[in-house]
């Protein structure tokens, strides 16, 4: 838990942009939204702060 009392963090980025940096940072996928484009999507990752 950080010093404001947060225990998650939870970040959304493209999956054509760096969902990899943040999974090799500790943060777990946890859904996905298809954009019209084939291949691309919006991810939502989180990370325990504890």
């Amino acid at each position: 838990m950080n010093q404001r009392g947060c225990k998650k963090a939870v970040v959304e980025t493209s999956s054509f942009q760096a969902p990899l940096f943040y999974m090799q940072h500790g943060f777990e996928e946890f859904g996905k939204v298809e954009f019209g484009i084939p291949g691309h999507a919006r991810i939502f990752l989180r990370k325990d702060l504890l």
